[in-house]
Parts: C-alpha cells; structure tokens; sequence
C-alpha cells in the first residue's frame, strides 16, 4: 500500500499538535512529483494549499 501526496497532507494536518507550532512562523513548499503544495505555519495554525497543476 503506498500513502498518496493528499493522504500525506492530511496525515501532516491532523497530527501535528497547534501547541507544537505555537511561536512558529514559516512557509513550506513541498513538491512531491507532479504534485506540489504550500505549507504555512502561524500563529499555531496549519494552512496547505496547493495540488497538481495549481501552483
């Protein structure tokens, strides 16, 4: 079974505790193949944006 570029961001979404990202500020740009996301952090926020063919 392979995990797939989407199921990876959902899988980065939901285990990542907002009290480990408290005081961290950075944008990520992750480019797995054809498919390419952004991975913003603020404010104890995760935000991914971004799929194959939308950046």
């Amino acid at each position: 079974m392979t995990l797939g570029p989407d199921s990876l961001m959902l899988a980065m979404e939901s285990h990542l505790a907002p009290a480990r990202l408290a005081g961290l500020d950075a944008t990520f740009l992750m480019d797995l193949g054809e498919d390419v996301f952004a991975v913003h952090i603020a404010e104890g926020e995760l935000t991914i944006r971004g799929r194959a063919g939308t950046m």
